[in-house]
């Protein structure tokens, strides 16, 4: 990490596209490393908050993003 970065969340929610619906989008960031990820829950996929949420969880465990990754 370079000294003199900083991070902060200000802003930790989501918002749905239409009232009345859950935001399937997932995020995490550790500020200790500066680590974030993101994913787009697919609304159109099966069970998107929890497929998002195991890709963010995934990712802040080991972000090596390779073929070996996804197949684990």
């Amino acid at each position: 990490m370079s000294q003199g970065w900083k991070a902060e969340v200000i802003f930790a929610g989501s918002v749905a596209k239409r009232d009345g619906e859950q935001n399937e989008d997932r995020f995490r960031f550790d500020e200790a490393t500066l680590c974030f990820s993101l994913s787009d829950g697919a609304s159109v996929s099966y069970d998107p908050a929890t497929w998002a949420e195991l890709l963010c969880n995934k990712f802040m465990e080991n972000p090596v993003f390779d073929a070996e990754w996804i197949s684990d």
